[in-house]
Order: structure tokens, then C-alpha cells, then sequence
């Protein structure tokens, strides 16, 4: 039945079987002759040629890409199921809910390790992560780390989704701003909550969907560059940030700035910044607030 339903493909054959009826374990290669199939078992005296079935070297292997296809046709998922890396991961599409979206992935792997590090790198709205293993028995897991296994309920050899487990979209974290937050661009802001400095992402009205921790030292360039972002000298060299105490060295503000331009590219916003001639480095012109 799986097989009739797409799941199952034909797979290379097997090409040595089993003796049957010999008292030790026994592989012999499938020869075929005639249009029939035979091993020729010398394990025993007296066994000789055996006649196999077809059956007996047919082999079915699951069609992975099919059930993901279909589990997003299920879930009425939009994107398109695309491989997100080295053929391991897949991203299956987002589904909108009342009040926010949910992206799914799934994860060809039943590593904890694994599965929680690249939880920890999605940086969609609300990832839904599909694996092939169990939770821990102890220890606090994501709850948003669902087994394939758990969300696939076979009955009668046919799979069906469990739906009542699939269909709960966790809403957004929100981020609100505090009065001395510095918008950035329309979906891009900065502020310091208690002493911990963060970059905001993904505007909705008056709050933000993601935040990033940074250093204190990116966080300060970039509030000077933002300061001076209306006046005729805005862009600086990286000797200009170690002399105004920002930094201590020039590898160090080029760290900053290579970190920070690289969280934008995972959030898939525009880069904070921007190289000007000279060597000198300001705020992105392309920042819209």
C-alpha cells in the first residue's frame, strides 16, 4: 500500500541471498539463467542449485523527497520543499496562522546535538523542526523539535499526518522598544535591555519579532556612526574607532563589523555596514528609518 501511495522506490537489487534449509549461515550470489533466478549453494552437501523468486532480490527503499512533498501539500505549506544544506536539511514552507507564521523544516539526522544547533541557526519566524529521533528522558528539550515518527501515524499500511500536533503555530516572540532604542531601518533597530546590548529585526508595529546580542563594542560604533549619520563627515577609519575608545586595535573594530553585517545577512536584512572610499566605514545609505 505504501508502495502504491509513492512512499516506497525501487531500490538497486539485492544480489546474494540466504541458503535456505542449510544449518549455517550461507550467502551465495543470485545468478540469473533463462529468465529465472538461481544460487548455487555448495555450503551443504546435496543442496546445489536453488531457484529463487523475484521477490527475493526486489527492494524497496522510502522516497524521502515525496513524503516531504506531500506532508507540505497536507499542511498546505507555501515555498516549496527546498534542500537547505549538503542534502541533510529541508525546508518544507511557511504556514500562516491568526496571529503569526511557522516555517517547517525537517532534519535527516536523531542527533540531539544536531537537531538543537540547527534549531539554533534557523532564523525564521517560528521554526518547526522534524527529526528522525525521540527526545531526551531528562533535560529541557525545544518543544518546537517535533519526531517524524510522532508526527506520522501509519494505519493499516497507510500514513496519515497527526494533524492536532502539527496545526498548533507558536506565536511570536515580542520585542518592545525602550525609550532610548535607535531605529536603524524600518525593520532594524538597537537598544540596551539592563546592560545587554541587542540588535531588533522584523518590525510588526511597535515591537520587533527577533532580537541578536552583540558586543558592547559593536553596539557603541554603532551608535556613534548613527549620530553622525546626518552631518557632513559620517564615515571613519578604523584607526578613528580605536582612537575614540570604541575599540583597542583595528582588527578588533573590523571583527566588530564583520559580526554584525554577518547577523544581518542570517536575518536576511540589509547590512548595518557599509564601506566607503578610503577605507572608511559608516552606516549603510541604504538604511531607511
Amino acid at each position: 500500500m505504501l508502495a502504491d501511495m509513492g512512499f516506497l522506490k525501487k531500490a538497486d537489487h539485492i544480489t546474494e541471498v540466504e541458503c535456505s534449509g542449510t544449518a549455517m549461515a550461507c550467502l551465495k550470489t543470485v545468478t540469473p539463467h533463462e529468465g529465472k533466478l538461481y544460487i548455487n549453494c555448495d555450503c551443504e552437501e546435496g543442496v546445489g542449485l536453488i531457484e529463487i523468486t523475484k521477490a527475493h532480490v526486489d527492494r524497496s527503499e522510502v522516497d524521502l523527497k515525496f513524503i516531504l512533498d506531500w506532508m507540505a501539500q497536507e499542511l498546505n505549506l507555501s515555498g516549496g520543499v527546498t534542500p537547505v544544506q549538503n542534502g541533510e536539511s529541508w525546508f518544507l514552507g511557511k504556514r500562516k496562522g491568526n496571529e503569526s507564521s511557522a516555517h517547517f523544516y525537517f532534519l535527516r539526522s536523531d542527533s540531539h546535538d544536531q537537531v538543537t544547533k540547527f534549531n539554533d541557526h534557523v532564523h525564521k519566524e517560528n521554526p518547526i523542526i522534524l527529526w528522525l529521533g525521540q527526545p531526551p528522558h531528562t533535560g529541557i528539550f525545544p518543544k518546537n523539535i517535533i519526531s517524524l515518527g510522532d508526527a506520522l501515524d501509519a494505519r493499516r499500511e497507510v500514513l496519515f499526518l497527526n494533524r492536532k500536533l502539527l496545526s498548533k503555530v507558536p506565536r511570536n516572540a515580542q520585542h518592545a522598544l525602550g525609550g532610548k532604542a535607535i531605529i536603524l531601518d524600518q525593520n532594524i533597530a538597537m537598544q540596551i535591555v539592563g546592560d545587554v546590548p541587542y540588535l531588533l529585526f522584523e518590525r510588526e508595529g511597535n515591537v520587533f519579532l527577533r532580537q541578536k546580542r552583540i558586543r558592547p563594542q559593536a553596539f557603541e560604533i554603532i551608535r556613534f556612526l548613527h549620530a553622525m549619520q546626518r552631518k557632513k563627515e559620517n564615515a571613519f577609519k578604523l584607526g578613528d574607532f580605536v582612537e575614540r575608545g570604541f575599540v583597542g586595535e583595528k582588527r578588533t573594530a573590523s571583527s566588530r563589523i564583520r559580526e554584525i553585517n554577518d547577523f544581518c545577512a542570517e536575518m536576511d536584512t540589509k547590512p548595518i555596514f557599509h564601506k566607503f572610499p578610503g577605507d572608511k566605514w559608516g552606516l549603510n545609505p541604504n538604511l531607511d528609518e
